[in-house]
């Protein structure tokens, strides 16, 4: 954030603390221990994509931002739906990423590729969280089509983004 906005590191963080708490962008951890959680790096969405163009100065939808805006959008109604549920909303990253994995008793990754052709690498990372935590599933949610794949003993499900946003 701090590269595109230009502002001191301390000030970026108090303007981040307003915006949460004005409940303008959402502040997702890292899946992990509290101790490694507390020092990674946050992820935030942002609750209107509207501001998200103005302050960034960036109205168009191109095909080089549409992923961007899609997992933005399918994390806040992941976190509403969290929030809802009494979940908590997570990404993980340690050499791979998932976007987003939602934890309570059961642990499940949802990657966003808003493409219409999946290629190994977008389903390496899922697969890679799959077997390190021994997860029965997963989701990726992509442009179109639906879809399952065996990963060992789990599955990888493939699931158009509007179906997906729908069924939350």
């Amino acid at each position: 954030i701090n590269e595109i906005v230009k502002l001191d590191r301390s000030t970026l963080g108090n303007y981040l603390e307003f915006l949460k708490f004005s409940y303008l962008v959402v502040e997702v951890l890292k899946f992990a221990g509290i101790k490694e959680r507390m020092k990674a790096k946050k992820k935030f969405l942002v609750i209107d994509q509207g501001l998200r163009n103005a302050v960034l100065k960036d109205y168009e939808v191109r095909e080089d931002n549409v992923g961007f805006i899609l997992e933005n959008v399918v994390g806040i109604n992941l976190f509403l739906f969290c929030k809802r549920e009494n979940m908590r909303l997570h990404y993980w990253r340690v050499d791979d990423e998932v976007d987003f994995v939602i934890s309570d008793e059961e642990v499940i990754p949802v990657e966003v590729k808003y493409k219409k052709r999946i290629r190994k690498n977008d389903k390496s990372k899922l697969k890679n969280f799959i077997r390190k935590f021994k997860k029965d599933k997963a989701f990726l949610i992509k442009k179109d089509f639906y879809g399952r794949e065996r990963v060992g003993r789990s599955l990888l499900y493939f699931i158009p983004a509007e179906v997906f946003l729908l069924s939350l």
